[in-house]
């Protein structure tokens, strides 16, 4: 915008400048052709300032012309710019939410197979953690910046906007629970030493008075870690689904285009994000 005003007073000082230079120089004209010059003269004289007056005007007024063309140019060359940039953005947010919410379902599918195996061995009565294996991991931490959100921001769609920042920070609070879970659930091996018997996968073991004890505080934590662990899962689901998929459709009718990428749903029993432009 700075260089629009720049090129537009630039033009504004031409346009002054020559109007009182022509002005000026019609004024001496006159005074010289006044004093010394027959009326033929002062007619030729006249002629030719009426010339060089109309001259200036027509050159700054192509000049203005070309300043506002420029002008216009760099104006949409600097919009163009800014929706790329936005569009980036928001791209860039879309694929993290996406990464996120494959990250969520690999843990929920990781769950259900252990409760499932637990159900195969005939287990179905007992806790939940001693259904849940530790889940074995490496889940990888996003962060969003303001950059990332100014998209919806502009689009004013706050609901989005929120619902994205919620799943970001309750996607780290998730890693957080599903490690602490994982590392005392692996620990209970170091407390529970004396296995009486191994069936199909199943080890029956006996617990000493000081073992009990230990076992009955980390029993109550384990599951209460593994029921919370299962309600944000549920949780960060939806809400994955929701700005993965949601960005797309809101970007497009906020930009007024069909070029922005929108990941869909698949139909189907194991639903996945894909890549569309249609």
């Amino acid at each position: 915008m700075a260089k629009t005003v720049n090129v537009k007073n630039s033009i504004v000082e031409l346009i002054s400048v020559g109007f009182f230079g022509a002005l000026a120089g019609g004024a001496f004209i006159l005074f010289i052709a006044d004093k010394v010059a027959s009326i033929a003269e002062y007619a030729t004289l006249l002629a030719g300032f009426g010339g060089a007056v109309l001259g200036s005007v027509i050159s700054a007024f192509v000049a203005f012309l070309l300043a506002k063309q420029t002008s216009r140019e760099t104006l949409e060359r600097d919009e163009h710019a800014r929706v790329a940039e936005q569009q980036s953005y928001a791209l860039r947010l879309m694929v993290k939410s996406s990464l996120i919410l494959s990250d969520v379902v690999a843990l929920k599918k990781l769950i259900d197979e252990s409760l499932s195996n637990a159900n195969d061995r005939g287990l179905t009565g007992l806790p939940l953690w001693k259904r849940v294996l530790p889940i074995v991991g490496s889940y990888q931490l996003y962060d969003v910046d303001a950059a990332e959100l100014s998209p919806l921001i502009a689009a004013k769609d706050s609901d989005l906007m929120q619902t994205a920042v919620t799943l970001f920070m309750q996607h780290r609070n998730l890693v957080e629970v599903v490690r602490l879970y994982s590392e005392k659930r692996d620990g209970v091996k170091d407390i529970i030493k004396n296995h009486l018997a191994v069936e199909e996968g199943v080890i029956t073991s006996g617990l000493t008075k000081e073992e009990h004890s230990r076992m009955v505080p980390l029993e109550i934590e384990l599951e209460s870690l593994i029921k919370s662990i299962r309600v944000m899962v549920s949780d960060l689901t939806e809400m994955g689904e929701k700005v993965t998929f949601g960005i797309g459709p809101a970007m497009r009718k906020f930009f007024g285009t069909d070029d922005f990428p929108v990941f869909e749903k698949e139909k189907g029993p194991e639903a996945k994000a894909v890549g569309s432009k249609n």
